[in-house]
């Protein structure tokens, strides 16, 4: 019974720190387009800079 308590424990934090790294991402994106360097996935670099974040995000 506690390991699975200790489980929903961890499991509850992952899911906070995935939302921090959602809200992140969003906030890296909103500064880019306002900093009129809006993202393109064409660009190397657009697709450089969401990598990381994606992939955190769905796995």
């Amino acid at each position: 019974m506690q390991i699975v308590e200790e489980i929903m424990r961890l499991s509850e934090k992952i899911m906070q720190l995935s939302e921090k790294i959602v809200r992140l991402a969003q906030r890296t994106i909103n500064s880019h387009i306002i900093n009129n360097k809006a993202i393109s996935m064409d660009s190397p670099m657009g697709a450089q800079n969401l990598f990381p974040f994606l992939t955190i995000v769905i796995f």
